[in-house]
């Protein structure tokens, strides 16, 4: 989940496991929650989100105990809280997320601008092993690719971010839904 906040460019900053929420329950008896993650998004909003398998979240009582540290707490925490379960933190999801930070870390901006100039004369979609191995950059094509699709200047297909993925320029309609439209 980490690499997933961390990979969303509206995020400002990632807290992991912040300080405990004190609440009291129904009975005013008083007990801790720690949240997974306390998300600053570039907005200002704060998100405190617990993690947990579908199958927990109803034996947990997380959704009471959330309820209860918001109505306590108000927004001196968090502005909003949320369960993050598997369905929101997919495999796919979680690779390509990770591909994306990496990537970033390994950006360098020259060889992203050659590939942006390169990506620049794409008519509709093609493979990411196809337009790194036409660019020239060798070993760099690969994190360029990735930085422009992080950047918004690529969609890639939907999927698994990997050599046979296709990408194309941002806004550029694709050949299905070119047809629909004709």
């Amino acid at each position: 989940m980490a690499y997933i906040l961390l990979a969303d460019n509206s995020v400002e900053d990632v807290w992991e496991q912040p300080p405990a929420v004190i609440y009291a329950d129904s009975k005013g008896e008083k007990h801790k929650h720690t949240f997974d993650f306390l998300v600053r998004f570039k907005s200002g909003e704060r998100v405190a989100i617990a993690v947990k398998p579908y199958s927990r979240v109803e034996p947990s009582k997380v959704r009471t105990v959330l309820k209860r540290i918001r109505q306590q707490t108000g927004s001196k925490f968090a502005d909003k809280f949320c369960i993050c379960t598997e369905a929101e933190i997919t495999r796919e999801l979680a690779h390509n997320s990770r591909l994306i930070v990496r990537c970033r870390r390994m950006s360098d901006e020259l060889q992203i601008a050659h590939m942006a100039k390169h990506a620049a004369n794409l008519n509709g979609a093609v493979a990411i092993g196809e337009l790194a191995y036409s660019s020239g950059l060798r070993d760099h094509a690969l994190p360029a690719i990735i930085n422009l699709i992080d950047r918004g200047l690529l969609e890639v297909s939907d999927g698994r971010i990997d050599h046979f993925s296709s990408v194309r320029l941002k806004g550029q309609a694709s050949a299905r839904s070119a047809h629909r439209a004709a």
